[in-house]
């Protein structure tokens, strides 16, 4: 039992060392293509974050750390900032020049005033808040996205006759793809039979 809670960890760090590398890759990538619109930099700014929220957990790789549960809901909390920035993607694909520098910092800035509140008061509280927020956001953030994409895909099919290429379907199952990830892999990480096998790890 021991042996096989050792390699699944083993590939669990392997993975999300894979995942760091790609994300930081990408960011190197899409660096250069930044200027060409809202979309590309929005797109670049969050390969950025993924590349960072990915980096920061290698705190856990200190033994003194690695089951502070008081580190991991701050962590936790910090990804969250990744999800204003993910969630005004998708709507700039759906809607181009919807997303404002503004809208998208102010919102970057509430889920990231979570942070310091967590840091004076670390209570379950602040992490319950900060996840309702992130949740707020996704959900509203589908919501849109139905709306956009229903008008663009009918102003697309009443102007153009050849629309496979144009077509932005693809943008809503994305966005469903992600927001359904999230939500699992946040429940997966809260269940108790997660939380058991870290610790007898």
């Amino acid at each position: 039992m021991t042996y096989e809670i050792y390699t699944l960890e083993a590939l669990a760090h392997f993975m999300r060392g894979a995942t760091t590398m790609f994300f930081l890759f990408w960011s190197v990538i899409l660096w250069k293509y930044r200027r060409r619109n809202r979309m590309m930099r929005l797109l670049n700014l969050s390969s950025v974050l993924l590349a960072i929220c990915y980096l920061k957990d290698t705190v856990f790789l200190l033994y003194d750390w690695k089951y502070s549960e008081y580190l991991n809901d701050l962590a936790g909390i910090i990804d969250m900032i990744y999800i204003p920035v993910i969630a005004r993607f998708f709507l700039e694909v759906a809607n181009p020049g919807i997303v404002t520098n503004k809208q998208m910092f102010s919102s970057m800035a509430c889920q990231a005033a979570f942070i310091p509140i967590y840091m004076v008061f670390p209570y379950e509280a602040v992490c319950i808040a900060a996840s309702i927020l992130a949740y707020s956001i996704s959900v509203t953030t589908v919501v849109y996205m139905h709306i956009f994409v229903i008008r663009y895909r009918k102003r697309m099919f009443n102007t153009y006759s050849y629309t496979e290429n144009i077509d932005v379907l693809w943008v809503l199952f994305a966005c469903y793809a992600y927001f359904a990830t999230h939500i699992l892999y946040t429940t997966l990480s809260k269940s108790p039979s997660m939380t058991l096998s870290t610790n007898s790890a």
